[in-house]
């Protein structure tokens, strides 16, 4: 990777990350809010072997997860999606192996709030709070001004009923906490629906205030 007139050009596809990095920008002093399925905090690209994962609680001088916010458990699902998220804004290698799998900001925190869990019967649940200023107000105490969730409403292809291009509650909570925290941005997925062409964007990506990508 290279600065300067070519900085824009990775070389091959194991270099995006370093035309950043290259620069300086790791995402230093910097912490993400993140709301997903969980994290494999034992994972070596978030795990601290000197401060416990600070679950209900805010711990600064973590390497990695400064907050964990069990609202479903206490880890991620089998699939992983959580982690994956997580891992790609802010992993980072603590044994100095696969550092070339580190996120794009390696340097930043996260503060994250689970939403899934498994029922007695092994089925796995994800919810996330009604009142959406409770997840944002979380990561705002810890100072968690970007705020990522890449997850939301999704058309049920059996229901052609099912509407998620709307505008709910959800992205009407976002719309309300961005107002009343101009220094914050949360950032949602705008859905995986996008062989529908028309009217694709799920809530709350539906939001006024917020970026949906």
């Amino acid at each position: 990777a290279t600065v300067g007139s070519d900085a824009h050009i990775a070389k091959d596809a194991n270099d995006a990350n370093n035309l950043y990095h290259a620069a300086g920008i790791r995402g230093s002093g910097i912490t993400v809010g993140v709301g997903a399925s969980g994290v494999a905090t034992k994972s070596c690209f978030f795990e601290d072997t000197t401060v416990a994962v600070p679950f209900n609680a805010i711990d600064t001088a973590a390497r990695k997860i400064v907050q964990y916010i069990p609202f479903g458990d206490e880890v991620d699902t089998e699939e992983g999606h959580g982690t994956h998220v997580v891992g790609t804004i802010a992993g980072s290698s603590n044994t100095g192996v696969n550092t070339r799998y580190d996120g794009v900001a390696p340097d930043a925190k996260i503060a994250f709030y689970d939403f899934a869990g498994v029922t007695p019967q092994g089925e796995e649940t994800f919810n996330t709070p009604d009142d959406l200023s409770t997840l944002f107000d979380a990561a705002w105490q810890a100072d968690g001004h970007i705020h990522s969730n890449s997850w939301g409403c999704s058309k049920d292809r059996l229901d052609p009923h099912h509407m998620c291009n709307v505008y709910d509650s959800s992205a009407y909570y976002v719309d309300q906490w961005m107002r009343e925290h101009d220094q914050s941005l949360i950032v949602i997925a705008n859905g995986n629906d996008g062989d529908y062409t028309y009217g694709s964007v799920g809530s709350p990506a539906t939001a006024k205030n917020a970026v949906s990508v």
